[in-house]
C-alpha cells in the first residue's frame, strides 16, 4: 500500500471502477497489473487499455463504451476471465495483443471499423466462442487468432479484412460456409486446416468462396495460383478431399508449373462458382489466354457446394458450384 492508508478498503467496496494513471497511486499492483480483488478494473494510460480482469462470479460483458478512445489492448488484457460473456470492441481500437482474450468465457466477438491487427492468438483457446464478426481498417487477422476454437461456427469477414495468416482458424472444425470479402487480397498457408480425419460430423459443410477477382489484378480475369500467397495457399486451405474454395467461374487459375500428366489434380481442392437463372444453360468449357499462355478449363456443376446433385441447366435461380475436371493448353 502507498499514499493513502486506506485505499484498498475503500476501493474494495467498489464493484466495478475505473482506474486512471493518477488513481494507481493509491494501490499496490500486481506486476502484471491483474487485480483480483475488483470485480472489474480498466486501466488506461496513453490510449492503451491495460486490464480488463474479474474475479467474481457475475458474468459481464465488454461493450464500446468501456473501450472509446483506446488504440490498443495489449497483451493478456482478458485472459483467463471466464466470466467475460461477449466483447464488442470499439471503433477507436486497431489492435489487440498476444493471447488477449485467451481462456475467456467470450461467445461473441465484433472488431470495429478502425482495427488494424487482430493480434496473434487473440482469441485462441475461447471453447465458447460461437460467433465472430470482424471488421477493420486493412486488416490482419493475425495467426492462429482462433485456433481450435472448436464450438466456433459462424464467422463474418466483413470488407476491410485484408488478410488472413497463417493457422487463424486452423482447428475450427464447426466452421459454416465463409465468404472472402474483396478486401482480402492475401489468405496464408493452411488459414483453415483442420485434421482430415475428424469425425464425418464435424465441419463437413465448409469451404471457402471467393466473392471477387483479385485486387491486385483487376485489369485480368485471372488468378495467378502460383507463386501469389492468396492463389497458392488456396490449394492448402483444404480440411478434407471434397471441396473447400470456389471462385468466379471466369477468375481462372494458371499455375506455373502444371503438367497434364496430374490430370488437373492440382484443382481437386478448387472449383467455380456461378450466378444462374433458371432455365440458363451452365457453361461447360471457358478458354482465357493471360502473357501468352492459353488454357481451357472444363466444368461439372453442381447445386450444391457438396458436389452431390450434378446439374447441367438450373432449375432455379441461385449459385451453382463447379468442379474444374480438366484443364488444357
Amino acid at each position: 500500500m502507498r499514499g493513502k492508508t486506506n485505499a484498498m478498503h475503500e476501493v474494495r467496496k467498489i464493484t466495478s471502477t475505473d482506474l486512471t494513471v493518477t488513481d494507481m497511486n493509491a494501490v499496490i499492483l500486481p506486476e502484471d497489473l491483474g487485480v483480483t480483488y475488483f470485480d472489474k478494473v480498466t486501466v488506461k494510460t496513453e490510449n492503451v487499455f491495460v486490464k480488463g480482469y474479474c474475479s467474481g462470479m457475475i458474468p459481464h460483458q465488454i461493450d464500446k463504451p468501456l473501450l472509446e478512445g483506446a488504440t490498443l489492448i495489449r497483451d493478456y488484457a482478458f485472459q483467463n476471465d471466464t466470466k467475460l460473456t461477449s466483447a464488442i470492441l470499439a471503433d477507436s481500437i486497431t489492435r489487440t495483443g498476444y493471447y488477449t482474450f485467451y481462456n475467456t468465457g467470450i461467445t461473441y466477438l465484433e472488431t470495429g471499423t478502425g482495427m488494424e491487427n487482430i493480434g496473434e492468438r487473440t482469441a485462441t483457446g475461447c471453447r465458447y466462442l460461437v460467433k465472430a464478426v470482424l471488421r477493420g481498417n486493412n486488416a490482419i487477422v493475425g495467426p492462429y487468432c482462433f485456433q481450435n476454437d472448436a464450438a466456433l461456427e459462424d464467422v463474418v469477414l466483413e470488407e476491410g479484412i485484408a488478410q488472413i495468416q497463417n493457422f487463424a482458424f486452423a482447428g475450427c472444425v464447426r466452421l459454416k460456409p465463409i465468404v472472402i470479402p474483396e478486401s482480402c487480397v492475401k489468405v496464408f498457408q493452411s488459414a483453415f486446416q483442420v485434421d482430415a480425419n475428424l469425425p464425418s460430423y464435424l465441419n463437413r459443410e465448409f469451404f471457402v468462396l471467393f466473392k471477387r477477382r483479385p485486387k491486385w489484378n483487376q485489369a485480368h480475369t485471372t488468378l495467378i495460383a502460383y507463386p501469389t500467397l492468396l492463389g497458392s495457399n488456396i490449394l492448402n486451405n483444404r480440411p478434407r478431399d471434397n471441396l473447400v474454395a470456389f471462385v468466379p467461374w471466369d477468375c481462372f487459375l494458371f499455375y506455373s508449373t502444371y503438367s497434364t500428366s496430374v490430370n488437373a489434380g492440382i484443382w481437386n481442392d478448387c472449383g467455380g462458382w456461378i450466378e444462374a437463372q433458371e432455365g440458363q444453360t451452365l457453361p461447360t468449357t471457358n478458354t482465357e489466354t493471360y502473357n501468352g499462355t492459353t488454357k481451357t478449363y472444363s466444368y461439372s456443376w453442381y447445386k450444391e457446394p457438396s458436389m452431390t446433385t450434378p446439374v447441367t441447366v438450373a432449375d432455379e435461380d441461385g449459385t451453382y458450384y463447379a468442379y474444374i475436371t480438366e484443364v488444357t493448353a
